[in-house]
């Protein structure tokens, strides 16, 4: 009976509707024409008496405040009714009938949805307010099309104005209506006889909203809106002039003693410089407005990779997501997922999305036909794994026009909202780049902009420290890609360029040093069989081989590639060649002879590995260079340990170490890296020299930190978790195996894995945990037989029985 009583309290809960609130409050303003009174001021309006004639019963200000609060102080969101009998006498004491129009149940009013498409803008009115509050007059709401401007605006408006004026602009040029017509008409839904003159009906415009004793009637300030303005203008921002009044009527607006606000919607930046007014850059709407909007439709599964692509591709724009929600809908009965699955190679599948894109690239060919190039030209960039290009890579796709006009160019372009830019770096949304790059294609502009903005990215980087720049200089292979020139891409691949260490090393070998293994293996495997048999060719399968090692996604494979890269160097050798292009083929084939005797002790193939490296010392011993000889001694040295001849691996490693040392802790030469240095301290490892492993693996730590060479430190960890292991610091050991593990795991290098696990699985077995010991062992036999390792999976068995 309680819960009846409570709901039956709650349906006499009753508020006033839109009409009901103008009845009552025109009254109220009447009895108090200069200010907005206050709530007990009216309250005292209620009690009867002679001062009050008309009044019945007296309303006390609380409940007052229930009545009109929600309508002066824009808070609907929190209505709570009151009873009939309040709002009768309310109206009756100030000598008004409610009628049954001026009110609605409270519980109706509070189950009313919202506007569904109108979310995820609470930042942007706390924006505008925070503008409002520090006195401009003019706001000019921008952006490009389809963002929600005029939504934002009108929404806005009618939250904090009871009264909102709108000046239309039509949208094409030749439609614009006069201002002086506009300016009568306005006048007239204001009360006021517009002058004969328009500087006369200007100024009768200025004193209404100035507010005087004829202010609006409800007590507050107008809210104006002047939408779409951007027809209006010409190409520098500026009033077209036949229309150049208008500058005459944004001066009224703009003034600081007028009573009102307007907010102008423009795709285009508003230049007039003789006017104030506030620019507010609108972003597009955020992923879970998108999602609530969606699920209000009754979509299903919001929450997916599939719809955060959607959104990140048509930027969060309103327009798009109203017209994709409904097609959707429509068309894959709600599925999200079915959708972006067939349109997203097509951002623009939506006929309504390419007009409202069109249109915008027809009026910038029109108004400003360098801009419109430079927009088209920067479809050449694919801004992804560079999700940014810097100014100067605007400027480069400039070519035709003076280097005086560049910025001015550039400028256009932000005016309009087409481009986006953070501290001159800049990019274009999806959307908008697919039709930027579909105009560019079809013009001569197409394989100059790609070569202009490859030769920008190769220039730009002048040396390899850190994997952006790796990312960096790698762009202006996929600008090749695109133009067909495979020569041009694959010399982007092979292109050396100094490291943190001064030494020079390719892109390629940058990329898998910064565990780029597959996007390597991408790169290679698009270009290497399209060219004719040349250094450009052996290079890369040499690299390719080495890739392959470092994924060991398959061994077999690097060896193979590094003998089609021994092969090709070969027969190009049987042609002359001057010394230097010999030189470099005869380096292809060392290098690849190298790659296959790792391979060889990866797949624990060790008198295979030694054979490998045996040929290495023959080939380098015609170059007269010791560099050569050294970098392949480091795996010699360990394969004579595996091989049982531990005086022929200490003479050679003691001969590296004293090298090493020579050099000091901030000096790597080409004929040392991190990888030899490992095999250096593994070998003193086996041979019981544990201080000076410890210093030679803490060397490979201190150089791959520094250099980013994420592989090799991690082949350190684990080495140094070893050392860690047979000192009896088990728990020190086992944080170094999870760091190098985990790394491993991320980037997919599975013969450095699947020996992080064994060396791991030696560990739990030291400590006694079979359990672990016994997963981390089945864990690198996994690995290995998935490599075709079948010395290593017995080297992993043995060890299993020795427990």
């Amino acid at each position: 009976m309680r819960s009846m009583a409570g709901s039956s309290r709650r349906e006499r809960g009753r508020i006033l509707t839109q009409t009901g609130f103008d009845r009552i409050w025109r009254a109220v303003r009447l009895r108090f024409p200069d200010d907005r009174p206050s709530y007990a001021a009216i309250a005292r309006c209620t009690e009867p008496g002679a001062a009050n004639a008309s009044a019945v019963e007296y309303i006390t200000a609380e409940t007052i405040s229930r009545i009109l609060r929600p309508w002066l102080d824009a808070q609907r969101d929190a209505v709570r009714g009151v009873d009939q009998r309040s709002l009768e006498h309310l109206f009756c004491a100030f000598g008004l009938t409610l009628q049954d129009d001026d009110h609605q149940s409270a519980q109706i009013a509070e189950d009313a949805p919202a506007d569904p498409n109108f979310v995820g803008r609470e930042e942007a009115i706390a924006d505008l307010d925070g503008l409002v509050s520090r006195g401009f007059r003019i706001i000019v709401i921008q952006a490009r099309a389809g963002i929600g401007k005029t939504t934002l605006a009108r929404n806005y408006l009618q939250q904090k104005f009871t009264s909102v004026l709108e000046f239309p602009i039509a949208k094409a040029t030749k439609d614009i209506a006069p201002v002086e017509a506009l300016l009568e008409e306005k006048l007239r839904q204001l009360g006021e006889e517009p002058g004969r003159e328009f500087f006369v009906s200007l100024d009768r415009l200025k004193r209404r909203l100035q507010g005087d004793s004829q202010s609006d009637s409800y007590g507050n300030r107008l809210g104006i809106l002047i939408d779409n303005l951007e027809p209006a203008l010409d190409p520098d921002g500026r009033f077209i002039d036949p229309h150049r009044r208008y500058v005459e009527l944004l001066n009224v607006l703009a003034d600081p003693a007028v009573k009102s606000t307007t907010l102008i919607t423009s795709r285009e930046r508003l230049h007039e410089y003789m006017v104030s007014v506030q620019h507010y850059p609108l972003r597009g709407l955020d992923l879970p407005a998108w999602e609530k909007v969606f699920q209000h439709r009754g979509l299903r599964r919001v929450d997916t990779p599939a719809m955060q692509a959607l959104h990140r591709a048509h930027g969060g724009n309103a327009k798009s997501m109203d017209l994709i929600g409904s097609n959707i809908v429509e068309d894959f009965g709600g599925d999200v997922d079915a959708y972006w699955q067939a349109n997203q190679a097509n951002l623009l599948s939506q006929c309504e999305l390419e007009d409202q894109v069109n249109q915008q690239f027809n009026r910038l060919q029109e108004l400003s036909p360098d801009a419109y190039n430079l927009l088209c030209r920067m479809g050449c960039y694919r801004y992804q794994d560079v999700p940014t290009v810097p100014i100067e890579g605007l400027f480069c796709l400039l070519w035709d026009v003076p280097e005086a006009r560049h910025r001015r160019v550039i400028r256009a372009l932000q005016d309009r909202s087409l481009v986006e830019c953070e501290r001159e770096r800049y990019w274009l949304h999806p959307a908008i780049r697919a039709q930027a790059i579909d105009r560019l294609v079809s013009t001569p502009d197409y394989p100059t902009a790609h070569r202009h903005a490859a030769e920008f990215w190769t220039d730009r980087v002048a040396a390899i420290t850190t994997q952006d720049d790796v990312q960096t200089a790698l762009e202006a292979y996929y600008h090749y890609i695109d133009m067909g020139d495979h020569e041009a891409a694959a010399d982007v691949i092979i292109q050396k360029r100094p490291n943190r260490w001064g030494t020079n090393e390719s892109l390629g070998r940058s990329l898998y040093k910064r565990g780029l293994l597959r996007q390597a293996v991408e790169v290679i495997l698009a270009v290497v069989d399209r060219l004719p048999d040349s250094y450009r060719r052996a290079k890369l399968y040499g690299i390719l081989g080495a890739v392959y090692y470092y994924s060991s996604d398959n061994i077999r494979e690097a060896v193979s590639s590094c003998q089609k890269a021994r092969a090709i160097a070969q027969s190009v050798l049987q042609a002359p060649q001057n010394d230097d292009d010999a030189l470099r083929l005869r380096l292809v084939e060392i290098n690849a002879l190298l790659t296959i005797g790792i391979c060889h002790i990866a797949l624990g193939e060790y008198d295979e590995g030694i054979e490998a490296h045996r040929q290495v010392e023959q080939l380098c011993q015609p170059l007269q260079d010791d560099r050569f000889l050294k970098s392949v001694w480091f795996y010699i040295a360990y394969l004579n340990l595996r091989l049982g001849n531990l005086k022929e691996a200490r003479r050679l490693a003691d001969q590296l170490y004293a090298a090493v040392n020579q050099l000091g802790d901030r000096q790597m030469p080409s004929w040392v890296t991190e990888y030899r240095l490992f095999f250096l301290g593994l070998t003193y490892r086996e041979l019981g020299e544990i201080q000076r492993s410890r210093l030679l693996y803490q060397r490979v730590l201190d150089f791959g930190e520094q250099s980013a060479y994420g592989q090799a430190t991690s082949k350190a960890l684990y080495g140094m978790a070893a050392l860690d292991t047979e000192e009896g610091d088990h728990d020190l050991a086992l944080r170094k195996h999870a760091a190098s593990v985990q790394y491993l795991q991320d980037i997919g290098a599975k013969y450095d894995l699947a020996e992080a696990y064994y060396q791991q699985g030696l560990t739990y077995q030291a400590m006694g945990d079979t359990a672990r010991s016994t997963a981390s062992f089945q864990a690198a036999i996994a690995l290995f037989l998935k490599m075709e390792a079948p010395k290593q999976v017995e080297k992993v068995k043995r060890a299993i029985g020795d427990a």
